[in-house]
């Protein structure tokens, strides 16, 4: 598949991006959806299982984590390097696609797009789903692209169900990535009778091997259809916004689109665009690749007025196409000229001015546990948690042997009297509210608490002694009794 000069490439594009993704792999704290994440992989099957039921996500990145855990513990180094590991060679898949379909410069455009994302190094750095997901995303399009190279070469479709199953049992989304290939067959393949039987039965055996799940992934489907979703509804700058963050950001994007309108002139004025667009269009492959990438992307966009979706990481998968996408229409000009060449490298410096190794996530869980620890002096200070489930991430930080006693977590966080805030219908319950101290954190409590309500209770029962704001979204309040 690979000559030793794209072998090389291969690999190397592979060891890049686990060097540069791991320099700063522990430099911001677990935070967001990690510690859930954390928290229920380390839980035996069964107990995930039955979590799952309720929750919108699927087993296979959790039974993943799971024997990291069993092998490595919970370090933030051990939980986030899966996800690197996974990041890192989808670079070498990327190349590979690029170098087997298209050229060796769309390979190493495409890889280099990728390589120098922000945004993929952001998730790289996430002890989450994503970067799995879109490791299996590229390797179902490698996979899908030999099929159509060779259609009698069978050990191409047993690939393709072991890769779309596991994306499948990856992310509920991962089916967006099976409706494109369905789409691509129907309406891009010519002499179809030669993969028809195939393609059924690769699709008949996804669903026989997605079939103790299905039943899950439907409930949830219609339970979000029904209930909606904590996303918001994107508004229409969100299509081109992606994009820009796909590529770092709108400078870059802006380079890009001015690169090729150049290109494009001097074309243009050769009388060579019609040829050009037509050579770029009516490429099977090409066809392909973008509905690769504009049919989940646009779908997702307009599904998401009826149940929310299109978000960064929700939509991730789509940035792989994307990438190589961009790379076939740069190498689909002809004029390779000098100018043609330095316009390139100063796309890529664009590129590289706006790269960042250690993308912010914008949580500072740590300082707010120092900060709960130097003023819970008295074993008797009760710390409400606001929303219920940054309990989670606070007892990370706070005490690991406290959150790997996931059995017994709400009652040991409990005797250390720290306790997760639904509403402040939970607190006016307390009708003789007896504590002298109270430490009551906010973190990002807007979703459950839009109105404030929990601190007003405070604020009515208590004599507010200090107030700390740590960074974006914690405030810490330390009250004494009236």
């Amino acid at each position: 598949m690979l000559n030793l000069s794209n072998s090389k490439l291969f690999f190397l594009f592979i060891l890049l991006n686990l060097i540069l993704k791991c320099i700063f792999i522990s430099f911001w704290d677990i935070a967001l959806d990690e510690p859930f994440t954390i928290f229920y992989a380390q839980q035996n099957f069964d107990e995930i299982f039955e979590m799952l039921k309720s929750e919108n996500n699927p087993p296979l990145h959790f039974i993943l984590l799971h024997y990291t855990i069993k092998l490595f513990g919970i370090g933030s180094f051990a939980m986030r390097l899966p996800s690197v590991i996974f990041s890192s060679i989808t670079a070498g898949v990327i190349f590979l696609i690029g170098s087997k379909f298209f050229s060796k410069i769309v390979a190493v455009f495409a890889a280099m797009l990728y390589t120098f994302s922000t945004m993929q190094i952001f998730f790289a750095h996430e002890a989450r789903v994503y970067p799995i997901m879109c490791l299996l995303a590229a390797l179902s399009i490698l996979f899908f692209f030999l099929i159509k190279e060779n259609p009698k070469k069978n050990i191409n479709y047993i690939f393709l169900v072991l890769v779309n199953t596991a994306l499948l049992y990856a992310h509920y989304f991962g089916f967006f990535v099976v409706f494109a290939q369905i789409f691509s067959f129907i309406f891009f393949f010519e002499n179809k009778k030669e993969y028809t039987v195939k393609l059924l039965i690769t699709l008949g055996a996804i669903l026989l091997l997605y079939a103790p799940i299905l039943n899950i992934f439907i409930e949830r489907m219609l339970y979000s259809t029904e209930n909606g979703t904590w996303v918001q509804r994107p508004g229409f700058s969100e299509l081109w916004g992606n994009v820009n963050r796909f590529l770092n950001n709108r400078n870059v994007t802006f380079y890009l689109k001015v690169f090729i309108a150049i290109q494009l002139y001097y074309i243009a004025i050769n009388n060579q665009l019609k040829t050009y667009l037509d050579g770029v269009t009516k490429n099977t492959n090409n066809r392909i690749l973008l509905t690769f990438f504009a049919l989940p992307y646009l779908l997702m966009f307009v599904l998401s007025y009826k149940v929310p979706m299109f978000i960064d990481r929700y939509i991730l998968f789509t940035s792989i196409p994307l990438y190589i996408c961009i790379a076939v229409v740069i190498d689909s000009i002809n004029n390779k000229t000098k100018i043609y060449y330095s316009l390139l490298t100063l796309l890529f410096v664009v590129q590289l001015v706006f790269f960042n190794l250690k993308p912010d996530n914008n949580r500072r869980i740590k300082e707010v546990v120092e900060t709960v620890k130097a003023l819970k002096q008295n074993p008797e200070t009760k710390v409400y948690l606001a929303p219920h489930y940054a309990d989670l991430s606070f007892a990370y930080h706070y005490n690991q042997d406290i959150f790997k006693d996931y059995t017994n977590f709400k009652q040991r966080l409990e005797s250390e009297n720290i306790y997760g805030l639904e509403s402040a219908e939970v607190l006016e319950r307390e009708t003789n509210p007896t504590t002298q101290n109270i430490i009551f954190v906010e973190c990002g409590s807007e979703f459950i608490d839009p109105n404030h309500n929990i601190l007003k209770y405070f604020t009515s029962h208590y004599n507010l002694k200090s107030k700390k704001h740590i960074f974006e979204i914690y405030i810490v309040y330390e009250f004494v009794k009236k």
